[in-house]
């Protein structure tokens, strides 16, 4: 009577090892095929966002009707954070237009101690509008209200001086706003984009410039 042995042929044995590469035979070792159970964005990579249903929020609480898209989209997206407003100390508002056509030049709050300038330099056929936007201090403004500045000295002493592209959407109600040219301040600025000259017809989008 034969005893009872575990066979040659049980699971794990060489007849197993045989039909994959021969009794004995070390098999290369694969990693096992894992799902990452992380998103790629946590190590920086961002995910595609879906495209807003509405424009931009740059056109929301402006009542006053002061100031038209070009150039108050660009001198909102200029704006500085201020931490008075997160503690609940927001500066005055502001939303002035002084003087009218090609002499205009409007003003919006930036903080306690400035604001921001702004003025309509021309637009293109494709539709893309430029403006000239810079952060001034509080007497800029105050001198405009008071009648003791003229406009054409609005940038004289503005710094982050920007030539802004506004791409305006009216139909689909969006808009792109890019930086053109920085200037740093408003000595650096083309005479044809101050206060005072006339508005320009681009004959093509102006370049990006490099920064």
């Amino acid at each position: 009577m034969q005893s009872e042995t575990p066979s040659e042929h049980t699971e794990g044995s060489g007849a197993d090892a045989e039909l994959e590469g021969g009794p004995g035979e070390a098999q290369p070792w694969e990693p096992p095929s894992v799902t990452p159970s992380f998103s790629p964005g946590f190590l920086g990579i961002g995910e595609p966002l879906s495209e807003p249903e509405e424009s931009t929020p740059l056109e929301t609480d402006e009542p006053e009707g002061t100031i038209p898209p070009c150039p108050l989209w660009a001198m909102k997206d200029r704006r500085h954070v201020q931490w008075s407003d997160l503690v609940g100390f927001p500066p005055k508002r502001i939303r002035e237009a002084f003087a009218v056509g090609d002499d205009a030049v409007y003003v919006i709050e930036d903080g306690h101690h400035h604001v921001i300038v702004g003025r309509a330099v021309g637009t293109v056929a494709d539709g893309c509008h430029y403006a000239l936007v810079g952060r001034a201090p509080l007497s800029i403004y105050e001198g405009f209200r008071d009648g003791q500045l003229s406009r054409a000295a609005a940038f004289n002493d503005a710094e982050d001086v920007v030539l802004c592209g506004i791409d305006i959407d009216e139909e689909d109600k969006a808009s792109d706003i890019f930086v053109v040219d920085f200037y740093g301040d408003g000595s650096a600025v083309p005479p044809a984009y101050l206060p005072g000259r006339p508005a320009i017809e681009f004959a093509e989008p102006l370049p990006i410039s490099e920064f």
